[in-house]
């Protein structure tokens, strides 16, 4: 990924529109590890449902989200004009079987992910 970001940011830029696709292009790869949860759960939503029933698959495409998270996001799951199809009764029932059998092998942390507490500490007399 590093070659093709170097390669599409060492070229001349032509046109504005070869420079919005270069902007898109650096974006992408670098931004790309700071949403991993959105680029996983953006992944989940795009591949087709029923593939999802392969734990291998579902391992490669979110393997930081859980699997008690996957079941929850296909439950809410409201079809559109993007992806016209229900979430088919199998898979969850897939995804349920695989959670009773102790299938825990995507991330196993909880979600939502526990914050550090918020500390303030109001600005002395001095520098008011």
């Amino acid at each position: 990924m590093e070659d093709l970001m170097t390669s599409v940011t060492s070229r001349t830029v032509s046109s504005p529109l070869s420079c919005v696709i270069t902007d898109l292009l650096v974006l992408k790869f670098t931004s790309a590890k700071a949403f991993v949860l959105l680029n996983e759960l953006s992944d989940l939503l795009m591949l087709p449902k029923d593939m999802l029933m392969e734990t291998s698959i579902r391992e490669e495409i979110c393997p930081s989200i859980s699997l008690p998270l996957i079941k929850r996001i296909l439950c809410n799951f409201t079809p559109d004009e993007f992806c016209p199809d229900h979430v088919p009764g199998a898979v969850l029932e897939e995804l349920n079987a695989a959670e009773s059998n102790g299938d825990v092998k995507l991330s196993e942390i909880s979600f939502p992910y526990a914050a550090s507490s918020v500390s303030y500490k109001p600005p002395s007399t001095m520098d008011v």
